[in-house]
């Protein structure tokens, strides 16, 4: 039976810390310990108990993202990007209050649709709100059943402040939804498009801008995925921003990339 929950990601941030070493594929968690990031945790009442256990998963998100980082050379991006606060909030709703509260929306937007139906978390510089494991599982089981699945999901929020590190702050250089979405999943070891493959650059782009729920997550990293297993990553996120980059991602096939 597959274990659930936080307590079964702070024992993994536990047995991480404790087995890290040559040969043991986290080297890089043992490279950043929880000291060196130990932003503020707001939970609900009902959560208060278990602190020690978010702390632990929490550092374990951001050891993820700084293993990726240190892969490609950005880990003074990594280090730079903006995080001392974590929200935890135990339902959709209470999260999407709280983020129409926050930017001052009138009264009607409170009751709007979800953005997504797998709305679990966002990140708003320095601040980032995330649903507890179990109400990410009610809405997303089959994402929330990958490994660390919820440190994961706090360490794709902290991959879109890497992608904004790295283009020195300009946010409107992202490029496309589905391009940034995929990135940060990518970024997080978020594997969700296992099993999807593209034939060619078209196809993969056709997939990408189907925003469909419930599955789009998967399209977006399996077609970021696909383009960065052709381009360097520097080049893809220096030229998402262009007017013509989709156009430039399709034309791949005719270049023999």
């Amino acid at each position: 039976m597959r274990k659930s929950g936080l307590n079964w990601l702070a024992a993994t941030a536990l047995l991480t810390a404790a087995s890290a070493g040559p040969g043991s594929g986290h080297e890089a968690h043992a490279q950043v310990p929880a000291s060196a990031w130990a932003p503020h945790i707001n939970l609900p009442d009902s959560e208060a108990h278990r602190l020690a256990e978010y702390q632990l998963a929490v550092a374990e998100a951001r050891a993820i993202l700084a293993e990726f980082a240190a892969a490609h050379g950005w880990s003074a991006a990594e280090q730079a990007i903006s995080c001392d606060t974590i929200e935890i909030y135990p339902s959709q709703a209470a999260l999407w209050f709280r983020r129409q509260q926050m930017l001052g929306a009138p009264g009607s937007a409170y009751s709007a649709p979800l953005p997504s139906p797998r709305f679990a978390a966002l990140f708003s510089p320095p601040l980032i709100r995330a649903l507890t494991p179990e109400a990410f599982a009610a809405i997303a089981p089959d994402y929330a059943a990958q490994e660390r699945s919820w440190a994961r999901l706090i360490a794709h929020e902290l991959a879109h402040g890497l992608q904004a590190e790295l283009l020195g702050g300009d946010t409107t250089r992202r490029g496309p939804r589905w391009f940034s979405e995929g990135f940060a999943g990518y970024a997080a070891g978020q594997n969700f498009d296992a099993g999807i493959r593209f034939a060619s650059a078209s196809e993969a782009l056709t997939a990408a801008r189907d925003n469909t729920p419930p599955d789009a997550y998967r399209r977006y990293i399996a077609a970021f995925r696909y383009f960065a297993d052709r381009v360097p990553l520097d080049d893809l996120l220096q030229r998402a921003g262009d007017p013509g980059f989709e156009d430039w991602l399709g034309e791949l096939d005719e270049a023999g990339e």
